[in-house]
């Protein structure tokens, strides 16, 4: 029983201890100190943050750019790799939380804002030992470093409430853009100027619809030189105003009616395909999976896409693997025993794996010796693992 109340203990201090390393720096970061200095140094305003984030809600194609990235990186799922025992306590853990939502989140407020700040909490009797994450409002927070650009805490900032302030340990801090200084670069803010042309291309683009995608008719009454009554004129007009595609005229001979904007609206589709190119690769990510197809066919669309999850998608699994395996899942357990591993996002990937997999077994099926040798460099658990095969 003692040795039971020990081993936690012995876990919390050594994930303190990695949280805490003690590194010396001898250069500065550019913006120096506390969060609201830096706040007067760069374009990092919580006006700017509400507004990136009111461009992402009601953004539309945006708002699809920044979730695909999130929807991508758990699109095939994730697991857990390490000693069965140690595997089993991070399960449990993560059982008691929605993952896939809070991980979700965080890579949107990342790009968002340029940063994801979520709480560690821990249970009412035992608040060092973490039993959830919690999604917040990454924009409320700022970061207080020191002039290393060592992070010493984070401080929520709320109007009419009081502040709060966490320790790193107390933090899941993703950053997807890092920058020269403590805060991470917001992609909407880095396509922001795109993304406010687009949206003046579409305002330009729908007023010149109403106002000259649709043919207009100009109704002459009367004769050269003829004084036509108003009465006449208005009995006249209102006999036109609500004209739909199978309307006949009947007219007498002294009434003209004479086609408007016959040609329409003129290279609105180029204007507009030029407007989502620039918006698309502003926020990185390929076009088809905006739903536009301009000059694609489907090979260009297959490579696009592929190197898109390949590089970008890939690259982001990797850093929120590891930020979730650093700040949270080495408190739950050992440093270093577990870590959390997404799987690929390509089914060829997993194809392709299987592949060699089966061309290795198959290469030494016939030789006992051989098999015993593979397996010590690639164990049966490993091979399982791949394919995220549980043992009965």
């Amino acid at each position: 029983m003692a040795l039971k109340g020990i081993i936690p203990k012995i876990q919390r201090f050594y994930s303190e201890l990695h949280q805490q390393a003690d590194i010396k720096p001898k250069t500065y970061v550019a913006s120096g100190g506390k969060g609201p200095a830096l706040f007067t140094q760069n374009q990092r305003t919580r006006e700017g943050l509400k507004k990136f984030w009111k461009i992402y809600v009601t953004g539309g194609i945006y708002a699809q750019a920044i979730d695909i990235y999130a929807q991508s990186v758990f699109a095939n799922g994730y697991r857990f790799e390490g000693p069965d025992n140690l595997v089993k306590i991070v399960e449990d853990n993560f059982a008691q939380f929605n993952f896939d939502s809070v991980g979700t989140q965080a890579i949107i407020q990342a790009l968002v804002f340029g940063d994801s700040i979520q709480e560690i909490v821990g249970s009412r009797g035992n608040q060092n030992v973490p039993v959830s994450i919690l999604i917040r409002d990454s924009s409320t927070f700022d970061i207080d470093s020191d002039q290393f650009g060592r992070i010493k805490s984070f401080t929520q900032d709320i109007v009419d409430k009081p502040k709060v302030t966490l320790l790193p340990k107390q933090v899941v801090h993703i950053q997807l853009l890092p920058s020269c200084d403590v805060y991470g670069i917001s992609l909407i803010a880095r396509a922001y100027d795109d993304i406010m042309r687009d949206a003046m291309t579409s305002e330009a683009t729908a007023a010149a619809i109403k106002r000259h995608g649709f043919m207009k008719w100009h109704i002459k009454v009367g004769m050269p030189g003829e004084d036509v009554d108003d009465d006449v004129i208005d009995a006249i007009s209102s006999g036109f105003e609500d004209i739909e595609t199978d309307n006949e005229f009947t007219t007498t001979a002294d009434v003209d009616i004479i086609g408007l904007d016959a040609g329409g609206l003129q290279q609105a589709e180029e204007y507009s395909n030029v407007s989502l190119m620039r918006v698309a690769a502003a926020l990185g990510v390929p076009e088809e999976l905006l739903g536009i197809r301009r000059g694609s066919t489907d090979a260009t669309a297959v490579v696009r896409v592929d190197t898109f999850l390949r590089t970008k998608i890939s690259a982001i699994q990797r850093t929120i693997a590891r930020e979730y395996t650093l700040s949270y899942i080495d408190q739950l357990v050992t440093p270093g025993q577990v870590k959390l591993i997404f799987n690929d996002v390509r089914e060829e990937a997993e194809v392709e794996k299987a592949e060699w997999i089966s061309k290795m077994l198959t290469a030494t099926n016939t030789n006992p010796e051989a098999m015993t040798e593979m397996l010590k460099i690639f164990p049966a658990e490993w091979i399982q693992s791949q394919f995220n095969i549980q043992e009965k």
